[in-house]
């Protein structure tokens, strides 16, 4: 888990990130547009139509503080008595009405944030985690309480370039210096060394086949668009910085694929899985 305070027109936003067997979900904590309407699906169609919502969802998906596959939710009043809370669920292209990976987010959200009390006695044979060493400022801890909360073997799935650190090539072009790298298996596997675990590490099948591969692009112009609006987000002059970059720099940045278009030309992550028996 990780927070981060951002800002955008004056708006100061306060959100916390969560990832659910490695795909990513954002909490925004304060500062999410206030949206009227009796229950969560009216403030759903409020928001599809609010230019303060739709900037503040492009703002926290886009690049650099996002990326194309980021999901997140503002946290609303629930509809009746039986719920703890509501939620607005967003992705790059607009508000969608459910999120499976989400739902699950926020239910480890609210149970850790102290929101919604439950058993903290469960133990199951099996317990899989994804990409946890990005954004736990403690890892030790949270291994020793893996542990204790699993009978037989844990699983731990980690990319072997962590998501956020994916587009590190193309912020050092813009930004004139190194993005700092977020802990990753380099960091991981000495935390389990140091608690006299010795994990198996195995690579999850190829990066297709894992949803890690390559992203494809018809076009060079699809291409360049693409990264310069997941980079710059609603920024026109760092939008028209990062376009002349990536247009001048293009055969760093891709490289022709397979199916004549072009793809990333950085190295596809693999997806990691470190495991051991208890």
């Amino acid at each position: 888990m990780g927070a981060a305070a951002l800002a955008s027109g004056g708006v100061d936003l306060r959100t916390t990130d969560y990832h659910t067997a490695g795909e990513p979900f954002r909490i925004v904590l304060e500062g999410a547009p206030q949206l009227p309407g009796a229950t969560v699906a009216e403030r759903r169609a409020n928001a599809l139509e609010s230019a303060e919502a739709q900037a503040v969802r492009r703002f926290l998906c886009h690049e650099p503080r996002g990326h194309a596959d980021m999901y997140g939710g503002f946290v609303v009043e629930p509809d009746d008595a039986g719920a703890e809370l509501g939620v607005l669920f967003w992705h790059k292209d607009g508000f969608s009405t459910a999120c499976g990976h989400g739902t699950i987010a926020l239910g480890a959200w609210a149970v850790e944030s102290g929101r919604v009390e439950a058993p903290v006695d469960v133990i199951g044979d099996v317990t899989l985690v994804a990409h946890v060493t990005y954004f736990v400022p403690h890892i030790k801890p949270f291994i020793e309480k893996l542990i204790a909360q699993t009978r037989r073997r844990v699983i731990i799935a980690i990319g072997s370039v962590p998501p956020p650190n994916q587009g590190a090539d193309l912020y050092e072009m813009v930004e004139g210096e190194p993005l700092a790298r977020v802990p990753d298996q380099r960091v991981l596997l000495p935390v389990l060394w140091d608690l006299g675990i010795l994990p198996e590490v195995r690579i999850a099948g190829s990066a297709a086949s894992t949803g890690m591969g390559p992203r494809a692009y018809a076009t060079r112009e699809d291409a360049i668009a693409q990264m310069v609006r997941g980079a710059a987000g609603e920024s026109a002059e760092l939008g028209e910085k990062t376009r002349r970059i990536v247009e001048s720099r293009f055969g760093e940045l891709f490289r022709e694929s397979a199916d004549g278009g072009f793809e990333r030309a950085t190295e596809s992550p693999r997806l990691l899985l470190i495991t051991w028996e208890v």
